[in-house]
């Protein structure tokens, strides 16, 4: 993506208000969420910077405090690399390509793709990503097997684009922390639940090495009680998460995901945790709703086989090692009108 004039001023305003927080974060969070009015030009970036406006009117909102401990313990260079290329690149620049490729060619692109990628199949991101910048997507969140280190050159190459990388805490060692540590476009979420404990020894480790992290659990019918009772984000603020992702289990039931949306919903409008609670399908529909007329949510495994949160396609004509991802698009999301 070039760099245009706009861009270069948004890096310029973020970086001055990070290093003003310290001495009032109030004012300048709410400076920062003002200038981002004046320069949302797409839908989303819009609705969000309105959103954002409306919850800073709480003077007593957890969410002055996780700015200012973003502020104050996260690389700001990744700060600002990450936030850009989330909220310019993608949310803004790219959605305005998803839109008029919509409405020209009559099929759905996402804002964001979903990879379940083995590390012994890195080679072939390089060009799945080129392809679907073309379309306008710049978000990517990558469920990562084995090694998170071969997908290096990858993130670099595409350093105009956001990553996130949801690893287990076992992942995430000596060798990570070193190959990791110039790198300004990706958001670490660790898996966090009772069957990994070492998350904890592994998000401050995270924190004091000035990384953008955040963590991430899944729910299903039986183990719903423990996110909609708090428990998950009592125990998460502890360990200072930017966001607290909540994926549901493919056995969900709808009345289970129904009741997290809504604790979902509930717990960001209170404002009580300094963490951003985010219901990855609904949260992900809302956004592509509000960026293009239609949401879809879409997904590649491990062999690069589509699927989606209705069906899943084995053949190669859906397969994004196989084919190209346009044509994939078109033939599983066409419009509904």
């Amino acid at each position: 993506m070039k760099k245009d004039l706009t861009r270069i001023l948004v890096n310029s305003i973020v970086r001055k208000t990070l290093k003003d927080i310290e001495d009032s974060p109030e004012r300048n969070i709410r400076n920062l969420i003002d200038i981002g009015l004046d320069f949302s030009n797409g839908r989303f970036q819009r609705y969000f910077m309105e959103t954002a406006q409306k919850m800073m009117q709480n003077q007593s909102s957890a969410y002055y405090a996780l700015v200012k401990e973003a502020a104050d313990h996260v690389n700001h260079d990744t700060l600002a690399c990450f936030g850009i290329n989330l909220g310019y690149n993608s949310c803004t620049s790219g959605a305005k390509t998803i839109r008029e490729i919509e409405a020209k060619e009559h099929f759905n692109i996402p804002w964001q793709l979903t990879f379940y990628a083995d590390s012994k199949n890195y080679t072939y991101y390089r060009h799945v990503i080129k392809q679907a910048k073309e379309l306008g997507i710049y978000t990517y969140l990558l469920f990562i097997k084995g090694d998170p280190n071969k997908f290096i050159p990858l993130i670099k190459q595409h350093s105009d684009c956001a990553f996130i990388l949801f690893l287990e805490p076992n992942q995430i060692n000596a060798n990570f922390f070193k190959a990791f540590g110039d790198i300004h476009n990706v958001m670490i979420a660790v898996r966090f639940d009772k069957s990994y404990p070492f998350a904890v020894e592994v998000c401050s480790e995270l924190r004091m090495r000035k990384f953008l992290y955040s963590v991430y659990t899944y729910y299903n019918d039986t183990n719903q009680n423990y996110i909609t009772s708090g428990k998950t984000m009592e125990d998460a603020s502890a360990i200072y998460p930017v966001f607290v992702f909540l994926f549901a289990s493919k056995t969900c039931m709808p009345k289970t995901k129904e009741s997290v949306r809504k604790y979902t919903i509930e717990t960001r409008d209170g404002q009580k945790y300094p963490s951003f609670i985010v219901d990855v399908e609904s949260d992900n529909n809302m956004i592509d709703s509000v960026i293009s007329d239609d949401s879809c949510m879409i997904a590649f495994n491990e062999d690069g086989c589509l699927y989606s949160d209705t069906a899943e396609y084995q053949k190669d004509e859906y397969n994004i090692f196989k084919t190209d991802l346009k044509d994939i698009l078109r033939k599983a999301v066409p419009k509904k009108k």
